[in-house]
């Protein structure tokens, strides 16, 4: 944060190294939160805590570049919100999935081919999967073959459960294909800690951290928050046995996307205009999407394993094999996800139901 006369700041440098096109992800931020900050101001809210206001340049394009050849941009600085790295209580879950859920509903009418791709085919999950078969054919580094020295090893294991995951991979990338979801504009790190909650008026939500936004189906922005957010274990589990999805967090964040995503006509029917909320063949597919985004970083973080870590680079004092430990703790959650599939279907069922009633009894 910077002070400065005329108020506070955050100055920011943009990661050159992940988005390799610094323009287009400037692009995609001015765009967006003007678009927001707009639509937050026509319904009556609080710009100053429920949007984020990207400081113009001399040249209008919202960016600096550095003597190095850095990118940096600054925005206005939120006073009175906070941000939380952990889920104290479903009761926080459910204000993140009313702030990611909002911004969904805020931008459902904003033309998603007028935004780049800032990592292109981010969550294309049969893309994915032909990484992951061809890392696990090459086997860069070698530890495929270390692996088949050992009997009942945990990475022989785990690549053949994702190779055979095959047939339902394909689901989101196949609805968006045929036109069954609809593409969107997505922010694509659905994470806790990127919405800032104002400390004394909890339903003024601002969701930061736009790097990643771009066109998109929303069950990949729902599908990645329930599975970066349900998960008590953590990333990397000292014990596998204790990775599942918390199903209390599950209904907590649901509820509160739902309840800003979901539009229902006169009738107490489910919207059918993808302009105003969510259609019908996406709120019957929610809870697919988690177990799918999960099976993604699984592939993900175990074919960067595969290769000898060139992407998700360990950190100092981390294991060699952390990438090992995260691809097992995401394929331990998708098999927890399987055997609640069920139980996350009827939950979204009912709860339409009971808001589909409230609507009939204040009518």
């Amino acid at each position: 944060m910077i002070e400065s006369d005329s108020g506070k700041y955050i100055l920011q440098k943009i990661n050159k190294n992940v988005f390799k096109k610094p323009e287009e992800v400037m692009h995609n931020i001015r765009a967006v939160t003007t678009f927001i900050e707009n639509k937050v101001i026509k319904t009556g809210g609080d710009p100053s805590k429920e949007a984020l206001h990207l400081k113009n340049t001399l040249d209008g394009t919202g960016f600096l570049i550095d003597d190095s050849g850095e990118y940096w941009r600054m925005y206005n600085y939120i006073e009175g919100a906070k941000t939380y790295n952990t889920i104290g209580s479903p009761e926080i879950f459910k204000k993140v999935g009313k702030a990611f859920g909002r911004f969904q509903i805020r931008l459902m009418d904003y033309q998603a081919n007028t935004l780049y791709e800032a990592i292109p085919d981010f969550h294309n999950t049969p893309k994915r999967y032909a990484d992951f078969k061809q890392a696990v054919l090459i086997d860069k580094a070698g530890r495929l073959a270390e692996a088949k020295k050992h009997d009942e090893d945990p990475l022989i294991k785990a690549i053949n459960k994702l190779l055979a995951c095959e047939n339902e991979i394909g689901i989101l990338e196949n609805g968006k294909k045929m036109g069954f979801f609809p593409i969107r504009i997505t922010h694509n790190d659905t994470k806790v800690n990127n919405v800032m909650i104002n400390e004394t008026d909890t339903d003024k939500m601002c969701v930061i951290d736009l790097d990643t936004v771009g066109p998109d189906t929303a069950l990949a922005d729902y599908g990645d928050a329930i599975r970066s957010g349900t998960n008590r274990a953590g990333e990397v589990a000292e014990n596998y046995e204790d990775v599942s999805m918390d199903m209390e967090l599950f209904k907590a964040y649901t509820e509160g996307y739902l309840d800003e995503a979901l539009v229902f006509d006169a009738n107490g029917n489910l919207n059918i205009d993808p302009k105003k909320g969510l259609i019908k063949s996406e709120v019957e597919a929610l809870h697919k999407a988690p177990r799918i985004l999960t099976l993604e970083l699984s592939m993900r973080f175990l074919g960067d394993y595969l290769n000898g870590d060139e992407y998700f680079k360990p950190k100092p004092g981390q294991p060699n094999d952390i990438n090992l430990r995260r691809g097992l703790v995401q394929l331990y959650l998708a098999e927890d996800m399987a055997h609640k599939e069920k139980k996350m279907e009827s939950f979204i069922k009912e709860y339409i139901d009971r808001k589909k009633q409230s609507m009939t009894i204040k009518c």
